[in-house]
């Protein structure tokens, strides 16, 4: 039991579990049921928030709590799509084009709910987009 914990929250970082890394397919029960969590305690305003209860900021104040990460919304993206819901990744991919040419096409680590952002220009950012634009059939 030595390195376990124990958190009833759930962590959007669960998405990678479908896409990159594979381990389990998208029409996987466990993996809906996480999808409907994320959905409902995460996704603010349509950008997808790390987990509940983050309270990085940028700032070290916490005030604001975290922000929206745009390779999430990627991940999401690209799990509706291999579930053939391109209207439902559309949403996720959109979420990113619609705040690209805020800082001149540069995607950062986060966009908070003022107009700030977290570290950027951020490869993996970039990254996760192109690979989502490829699910989308963009590519």
């Amino acid at each position: 039991n030595w390195g376990r914990v124990s958190d009833p929250n759930v962590d959007a970082s669960l998405l990678g579990l479908i896409y990159p890394f594979r381990m389990f397919e998208a029409a996987d029960p466990r993996i809906s049921n996480t999808i409907t969590k994320i959905e409902k305690e995460l996704v603010i305003h349509g950008g997808v928030h790390r987990f509940q209860f983050d309270y990085f900021d940028s700032e070290g104040s916490a005030q604001e709590g975290g922000g929206a990460w745009p390779v999430l919304n990627s991940w999401l993206a690209i799990y509706w799509a291999l579930r053939q819901d391109k209207p439902k990744a559309e949403k996720y991919y959109q979420w990113i084009v619609k705040r690209a040419d805020k800082f001149n096409y540069y995607l950062p680590e986060q966009y908070f709910d003022d107009i700030r952002v977290g570290i950027y220009p951020l490869a993996w950012s970039h990254a996760m987009f192109v690979i989502a634009s490829r699910h989308l059939g963009y590519l």
